[in-house]
């Protein structure tokens, strides 16, 4: 009976669609060039700047993680700062990843994708 019950809770874990990373656009922002690679100041400049536009309008990114290839930021929005996602921002410069938190994107957060044409699911 415990074998059965564990394979079906497996089952049910296997069939869970799982978040996929949305890749934005590149914005345009002063004193950023993408061309050069990124370092930890443009990466927490554009954090900034793709968090108000794709993200939230309330809360704010934290600093930049070296992750090898990427700079990681993870993203809290707000009144309580709840984990919005993560943005992965190519050392190289060549692309930017939101990654949703486990329960997929926040309403607030779809409706920006959607207004900004970015298509995700």
């Amino acid at each position: 009976m415990r074998f059965a019950f564990f394979m079906f809770l497996a089952a049910m874990c296997v069939s869970c669609k799982t978040p996929q990373s949305v890749s934005l656009p590149k914005v345009t922002v002063d004193r950023v060039t993408f061309d050069d690679g990124l370092d930890e100041r443009e990466a927490a400049i554009l954090s900034a700047v793709y968090f108000r536009r794709f993200v939230s309008g309330c809360g704010m990114p934290e600093k930049p993680r070296d992750d090898g290839r990427y700079w990681r930021v993870r993203l809290w929005g707000g009144y309580i700062a709840t984990y919005q996602g993560t943005l992965q921002l190519a050392k190289d410069g060549s692309e930017v990843l939101l990654v949703p938190p486990r329960g997929g994107f926040k309403t607030v957060t779809r409706d920006l994708l959607k207004h900004e044409n970015v298509k995700y699911e």
